[in-house]
């Protein structure tokens, strides 16, 4: 267990880890969830199956420098 332990920290240090950010419908403020998506310091976003109501919240993304791929 220490051994895996030691691999999760040190892709994280070089980056290397996926963080999963989920969204809720019940989010009621998509600003809200842009800021939380930017606190994670993303390089890339994979988003599986957008909507058209996430456009907005995509497009921010673009804005703040941040790759997406749209799946």
């Amino acid at each position: 267990m220490k051994d895996i332990k030691r691999l999760e920290d040190e892709l994280r240090r070089r980056h290397y880890v996926t963080d999963f950010i989920l969204y809720s419908r019940r989010e009621q403020n998509r600003d809200d969830f842009v800021e939380r998506m930017l606190e994670h310091d993303l390089d890339l976003v994979l988003w599986y199956a957008p909507i058209q109501i996430h456009a907005p919240t995509m497009l921010r993304l673009r804005d703040a420098g941040i790759r997406l791929v749209v799946l």
